[in-house]
Formats: C-alpha cells, sequence, structure tokens
C-alpha cells in the first residue's frame, strides 16, 4: 500500500480531547506543529522505538531520530542524524522485536528488494542479515511478528512461500505457503494470534495458526475491496471488540 507521504518540513501531533467513554465516538481533537523540523530529505515513515525514541526513515535509507524533551514532548523534541541503512528502500516490511531491534526487509523501491537488515538503537548500527535461498524479492511485502517473537514475512514475487525470519538463530525457515498471492495486502494479527488477510485481488479471506504453522480458507467477502484499477486495498485494524476492520483502497 503506497499510502506514505514524505514530510519535508514540521511534523503535526494530533491531541484527542474531551470525555473518554466506552465509545471514544465524541472526542474531538487539534492538531499542532512540532517546532523541529525533519533532516534533509524528509521522513516516509516513523517508528517508535522502545526508548520511546522515534525513527524516522526517509525512503532512500537515510535515518533520523527525534527524542522528546525532559517533559517527554515530541512537539519540542529534537532530531539527529544517524547511521543510514545498507540498502536504500521505500514501501517494506518492519517490526520492532522483543529485544528492541528494528528489522525490516525488501523495499518496492530502492536497493533492498531482496536483503534485510537489523537496527540497533543502542550502538546506532545497520547489520545486513542473510539473504534466503532462493532469492525472495520481498518487495513491497507485509509482516507480521509471531508469538515467539520471529518476523513471518511472505515474499510478494513468490508465489505464495511464506518465510520466517529466526532472531536467535539469525536465520530463515520455511513456514507453511498461504493458499493465494499476498500481493498489496494488509495483515490483521488478531487476539488469539491467528494472522487474517485477504488475498490479493479477490474477495476470499484465509488466516495463519502460529501454533499449526498451517493456513486456513475463510469465507467470502460479501463485496470487493481490491481497488480494480490500481490493485490496491487499504488498510486493516483489529478493533477493541476483536474484530477485524478492513478499509478498501
Amino acid at each position: 500500500m503506497k499510502c506514505v507521504r514524505r514530510l519535508a518540513g514540521l511534523v503535526l501531533f494530533l491531541t484527542l480531547w474531551g470525555p473518554i467513554d466506552s465509545s471514544l465516538s465524541r472526542a474531538a481533537g487539534t492538531w499542532s506543529s512540532a517546532l523541529p523540523a525533519p533532516p534533509a530529505g524528509g521522513v516516509n515513515n516513523c517508528i517508535l522505538l522502545s526508548d520511546g525514541t522515534v525513527l524516522g526513515l526517509n525512503g532512500n535509507g537515510g535515518c533520523a531520530r527525534l527524542t522528546p524533551d525532559i517533559h517527554g514532548s515530541y512537539l519540542n523534541g529534537t532530531w539527529t542524524a544517524l547511521t543510514p541503512m545498507n540498502n536504500s528502500r521505500l514501501f517494506y516490511s518492519s517490526q520492532l522485536l522483543t529485544n528492541g531491534n528494528l528489522w525490516v526487509a525488501g523495499g518496492e523501491d530502492g536497493t533492498g528488494g531482496s536483503h534485510s537488515e537489523i537496527y540497533d538503537p543502542l550502538n546506532n548500527s545497520w547489520r545486513m542479515v542473510p539473504d534466503p535461498s532462493p532469492d525472495p524479492n520481498f518487495s513491497d511485502s507485509i509482516s507480521e511478528i509471531l508469538p515467539n517473537g520471529n518476523p513471518f514475512v511472505p515474499p510478494v514475487y513468490t508465489s505464495t512461500v511464506c518465510l520466517i525470519y529466526n532472531v536467535g538463530l539469525d536465520s530463515w525457515s520455511m513456514a507453511a505457503s498461504c493458499r493465494a498471492s499476498q500481493d498489496e495486502a494488509s495483515w490483521v494479527k488478531l487476539p488469539s494470534d491467528n494472522i487474517i488477510t485477504i488475498d490479493a485481488f479477490s474477495q476470499n479471506s484465509e488466516h495463519y495458526v502460529p501454533s499449526l504453522n498451517q493456513w486456513v480458507a475463510d469465507g467470502t467477502l460479501p463485496v470487493p475491496l481490491f481497488d480494480p484499477t490500481l490493485s490496491e486495498l487499504g488498510p486493516g485494524f483489529l478493533l477493541p471488540n476483536g474484530k477485524a476492520f478492513y478499509i478498501g483502497s
């Protein structure tokens, strides 16, 4: 999904206000401009790290960190340049690992399409991960974290093959293949740790059961959600009641 927008100037923060009730439907909000501008090149996406700082990535391999001020405010925080990635990548898989490191794989644009790497915030360093064999061509793949903390990812251009990156062993293993392509898919992790998806360019759905390493076919969607012209799908969310909510392209 290419829904990221480059922020070359101010970063905006939305603050909700008003009474908090079970529905949250009456909460209103205001936008505030952050005083520090991102570094040259801007940022294409941001990831909240485990220490509360924000990692900003510009799509060309450039990285910067937004650190809140002594009061915990990001509005008056400070941007600092970081060590760049080994590969340039835009539209790719990313997961924050349980050890606080960041794992990324692929890239629809840039040089990272078949490669993955890990960022260590403590040492401000990027380390390449051994490539799976054969060439996976992750491209703009979707991903999720399994209950054991390992990233689970389907390379976009290798049919229905799914892979698991073992963080402790720094190696890859094959997982059960999904029933249909996950190109442009949106995955939602359910409270059961199962991962539900809408198969690419179809009205079919399925879910992955980590405990069984098995994909299970689900029902057919009542309406198509993939855009017939752009072949894109909107995001998927987990609602407080445990249901998955999807938006069409």
